[in-house]
């Protein structure tokens, strides 16, 4: 038989707002108490029930909670006011209840092993006289330890729960009341918090910050106490990898947007958002959206992961609407992982992508119709992201306006590209990112910029805004099939292209480190162009582009290692100044019709592998020539015990006019190399002051 005796540690509840309980289990007769886990001050309401070694297994404990308001009960155990302690005499296999008379509410019981880690063995019917009962004839609760943590009177109105749905059996009655709730739907989940009752209130249930009785008064509603972030466990999601939290952390993000703005957290977790194509999470305006780094991974297999809440024109867009600190997988099933469609100051920051079927950032232009363009994307930052498995596009500029993009990574197979500008994105910057193929046969392209979209815009032509003012700095792509690519249509050009001091490492084999087709005023400068079959093509005509379709391209002080030769057709207006080609297989690069350029001061190093080649071929096509360049300062040399560098210069064909070719040197290359070779006809030309080897 094992006996429960309170012991005369109770302070009186019309004074405290906290009651202090210690009990001890004996066997036999009274004897010394088990050992409480105390807190100094009274703070901590606490039972502690030990298990002596004659009584291994208590079979049954149920503490009923009874009355309405508080009675007297410590003047009959307080031996200061002359009371008697009450003792319990509970049998091994019948259920034995205990009254503790005076509480508007329940207490909640928890069991140890060690008086330090305590799990909740209870069971809540507040109010309605059914009680609290512990099962310890159950294995489930073999603990040596309970306690009593929190208890609730009338006097102080506190209470600690351990769900939402348990909250909402409860109401108050009088006062300021207080709830400590310990999960959302358990202990521990997370989605716990401190609860306040609000007499007045009449807002609707939300699930997480208000929470409405299950009596569904009229007014009077729990409302959650609390600062700074909404977190979307308070609002049920699980995190666990199984449960679908779609809905869970739209209600977070509604409530914040329902107030303005705000932050929303999801903690460490694993959150399913389903397979349904409506499993989008839509985030409005003024809204942080933020996770714990790479530990916060949301599961999307829909269209989008993450987008902005408006997105029906013409009342489409967002503003300040930022995404950082978490991991999106896209399960090699789902499409986007972020879309930002007519947003305005925005931020995607720290974000981890995984296997986007489409685009892993999206930064749209929204509302084209027949009328006229819709609004574009304006001034987002998208920083320091990672997305891997990308066969569609990794970053995307669409119709983007003053967007920076910088810091970012991006891996895949094929696609248009990692980082990609068109369809009217106007002064986009593209800076300090790393492109790198997956593979050693893959078709991915670093970076690329198109022209306006001439097959879904429903835009007219004329309407259309063309890409331009887009800048690739200091950017790196490595293991692809193109490191920059360049194009538009024939009468729907890109302008206005830099692409500076970036660094390009090809496959090796039927790759090119830049191309350019049908773009106006692309520059080309201070890059390192590293083994690519072709370090750079301009206006591709076996393709079928137009011999001037690029025109006005400068390419100028670069660093071209290795690969075969470049060639580059129909320039108008450029340059060709300044470069520096090391240990090509043959000559170094090939200028097809060029027209008043200026091709100067350029380096060639170490040509050829097994035959003469030389620096530069200049040639005509279809029987258009070279026409007015100044080619000038160029210089070959050959350092090698074996020389293949033979010259510097090469006219081929005939047709060209009025070029000047002087200043040039072979002094360096192959032992009777030439600065400039003729192999053609031409007219009007002035060759002068070269220096041959």
């Amino acid at each position: 038989m094992s006996i429960i005796t309170p012991f005369p540690r109770i302070k009186d509840p019309r004074s405290f707002r906290t009651v202090w309980l210690a009990f001890g289990v004996h066997s036999g007769g009274l004897s010394e108490p088990g050992i409480p886990q105390g807190m100094s001050g009274g703070i901590c309401p606490e039972l502690a029930l030990e298990e002596t070694p004659m009584n291994r297994v208590l079979h049954l404990l149920c503490f009923a909670v009874l009355g309405a308001c508080v009675t007297n009960r410590t003047q009959a155990d307080d031996p200061a006011s002359g009371g008697q302690f009450q003792s319990l005499t509970a049998s091994n296999s019948t259920l034995t209840t205990m009254s503790v008379v005076g509480t508007q509410g329940a207490m909640v019981i928890e069991a140890s092993t060690n008086l330090t880690d305590w799990m909740d063995v209870t069971m809540l019917f507040p109010n309605n006289g059914t009680g609290i009962f512990i099962d310890t004839e159950s294995t489930n609760y073999s603990s040596r330890f309970y306690r009593v943590r929190t208890i609730m009177s009338a006097a102080n109105n506190m209470i600690t729960v351990n769900s939402i749905a348990d909250l909402r059996m409860l109401s108050a009655v009088s006062g300021n009341a207080d709830i400590g709730v310990r999960g959302f739907s358990a202990f521990g989940d997370g989605g716990g918090g401190q609860f306040y009752w609000d007499p007045n209130s009449t807002e609707p249930e939300n699930n997480g910050i208000t929470v409405v009785p299950s009596s569904n008064p009229p007014s009077g509603r729990w409302k959650r106490n609390y600062q700074g972030a909404v977190n979307v466990k308070w609002f049920g999601a699980a995190g666990d990898g199984a449960t679908i939290d779609l809905p869970a952390i739209q209600a977070a993000l509604d409530f914040v947007d329902g107030k303005g703005g705000g932050k929303v957290f999801l903690p460490r977790g694993v959150y399913l958002l389903g397979d349904e194509r409506a499993t989008v999470l839509q985030v409005g305006d003024n809204t942080l959206i933020e996770g714990e780094g790479p530990g916060t991974v949301i599961v999307s297999n829909g269209p989008e992961a993450i987008r902005n809440r408006m997105r029906r024109w013409p009342n489409n867009g967002g503003s300040n609407i930022t995404v950082q600190n978490l991991a999106i997988d896209c399960n090699g099933r789902g499409k986007n992982g972020i879309t930002y469609a007519t947003v305005t100051d925005g931020t995607i920051h720290n974000v981890t992508i995984k296997n986007p079927q489409g685009y892993g950032v999206w930064l749209v232009r929204d509302g084209d119709n027949t009328q006229e363009e819709g609004k574009p994307t304006k001034r987002v930052t998208v920083s320091n992201c990672h997305i891997t498995g990308v066969v569609d596009v990794g970053i995307e500029c669409s119709g983007a306006v003053g967007c920076t993009i910088v810091g970012n990574t991006v891996t895949g197979t094929r696609g248009p590209a990692g980082f990609y500008a068109w369809n009217g994105a106007t002064d986009c910057v593209f800076t300090g990112n790393v492109a790198e193929g997956e593979g050693l046969t893959n078709k991915f392209v670093g970076f690329e910029v198109q022209p306006s979209d001439p097959y879904t815009c429903p835009v007219p032509a004329a309407k259309r805004t063309q890409t331009q003012r887009i800048s690739f700095v200091g950017n790196v792509a490595r293991n692809v099939a193109h490191g920059m690519w360049v194009y538009g249509g024939a009468t729907n050009k890109p302008t206005d292209v830099l692409i500076q001091g970036n660094s390009f490492f090809g496959l090796g084999h039927g790759d090119r480190g830049i191309e350019i087709e049908r773009a106006t005023r692309v520059n080309i400068h201070n890059n390192l162009i590293d083994g690519f079959e072709c370090a750079i093509m301009m206006n591709d005509t076996a393709a079928g582009y137009e011999l001037y379709g690029a025109s006005y391209v400068s390419v100028d002080n670069n660093v071209f290692k290795g690969g075969a030769h470049s060639q580059l057709f129909g320039n108008l207006g450029g340059s060709f100044n300044g470069n520096r080609f090391f240990n090509q297989t043959t000559h170094a690069a090939r200028l097809y019709a060029w027209k008043n350029c200026t091709i100067s001061e350029n380096l060639f190093v170490n040509l050829g592998t097994d035959q003469d080649s030389l620096g530069l071929i200049l040639c005509a096509y279809n029987s258009i020539g070279m026409i007015g360049n100044i080619v000038t300062g160029n210089k070959s040399m050959d350092d090698r015990d074996v020389k293949w560098t033979a010259g510097t210069i090469g006219l081929y064909d005939d047709g060209h006019d009025r070029n000047v070719i002087t200043g040039n040197s072979a002094d360096g290359a192959k032992l009777g190399a030439k600065a400039f070779s003729n192999f053609g006809s031409s007219t009007n030309n002035i060759v002068a002051n070269n220096i041959d080897g």
